[in-house]
């Protein structure tokens, strides 16, 4: 096999400084080198096949030049395609960087989220770190405050649930529900009903649809308990416990759902018995999980999953040099309506 081609080989061919086609090579300090020269050095290393090696750039700078994404649930984080347009936008903001995206698992059995969560962020294992608002117990807390690394939380809570000691990506869907609520007619006020999977989501989307109701209206709540985790099954679940429950489900006429999946479980059990949406019942989905699928045919509220990742990793560049800074970062929800008709 033919040996790589060194650092000191490149800048001897390009006749310049080794520094030199280590800034030419890193998309964050590009810039810094003339336009000419620049072209110049990456014409050699493609021929000669140069990548620098982040290890290299790491012992020269003190750097990782990686992120941490610190999940506990790893198996059903990514098996659900929407988290994957997340890590698609990490990974994309991340590479024009230079940087790589690191997983790191804090979900092992012999021991807690907290105590693994705090070790990664004792580690030095990245040059920031990304975890849901779920993972700051008290230790991991105290970690992200003395790491001196930026820490970018997952938080899908409204303005007032943020936590001010680090950057907050939250949620925002005030606008999509609104929009949601004027599709309805008035005359089914007080036959709409959220029907989703009972967890700490579920109930924020159900607080958020109660909070944009008109005047007149009333949600109830159908929650189920998984008897499968994670998204995969989050349709089958709701199918289920839609067939156990239509005697009381048939009293209402709109259901805002946790999910497209547990919409599609809905519509399912009420197709059994002749149901058809859109004529006899109206559904309003969350996560547009067209994107990824077909089949979906009534409205629903996208979420920007992909434009997220890339909001969260400029945030935790301009806080590189000063990770004490605490900034809130909403993504906004869009409904969607006549594309899913």
């Amino acid at each position: 096999m033919k040996k790589k081609n060194t650092l000191q080989e490149i800048a001897q061919l390009a006749g310049v400084n080794p520094s030199t086609v280590s800034r030419a090579m890193n998309p964050a300090t590009a810039h810094m080198i003339s336009p000419e020269k620049r072209k110049r050095i990456q014409a050699i290393c493609k021929k000669y096949h140069y990548r620098p090696r982040l290890s290299a750039r790491a012992m020269a700078t003190g750097k990782t030049y990686k992120v941490g994404l610190v999940l506990g649930a790893i198996e059903q984080d990514l098996s659900n395609p929407l988290f994957a347009l997340f890590i698609r936008g990490l990974c994309g903001a991340l590479q024009s960087q230079g940087y790589a995206l690191s997983i790191l698992w804090a979900g092992h059995p012999d021991s807690s989220t907290d105590n693994e969560t705090t070790a990664f962020l004792e580690s030095n294992a990245a040059d920031g770190y990304i975890l849901g608002s779920a993972m700051l117990g008290s230790l991991t807390r105290e970690a992200a405050r003395a790491c001196g690394k930026p820490v970018v939380v997952l938080n899908t809570l409204q303005p007032g649930g943020i936590d001010p000691e680090f950057i907050n990506l939250t949620r925002s869907c005030a606008e999509a529900y609104r929009e949601a609520w004027q599709d309805i007619p008035p005359e089914y006020y007080l036959h709409v009903a959220f029907f989703g999977k009972n967890s700490p989501d579920s109930m924020r989307k159900f607080n958020e649809v109660c909070r944009f109701a008109p005047a007149k209206a009333s949600c109830e709540t159908f929650l189920f308990d998984s008897n499968r985790g994670g998204f995969a099954f989050d349709l089958k679940n709701a199918e289920e416990f839609a067939e156990q429950h239509l005697s009381e489900l048939k009293r209402f006429k709109v259901f805002f759902c946790a999910s497209d999946l547990t919409a599609l479980g809905l519509a399912s059990a009420f197709q059994r018995i002749g149901y058809k949406v859109g004529r006899d019942i109206m559904l309003i989905g969350f996560d547009n999980i067209e994107a990824t699928f077909e089949g979906v045919n009534f409205p629903t509220i996208e979420t920007p999953w992909e434009e997220a990742g890339r909001s969260a990793i400029q945030a935790l560049f301009e806080n590189l040099d000063m990770p004490k800074t605490a900034i809130t970062i909403p993504f906004q929800c869009r409904y969607l309506s006549s594309s899913h008709s």
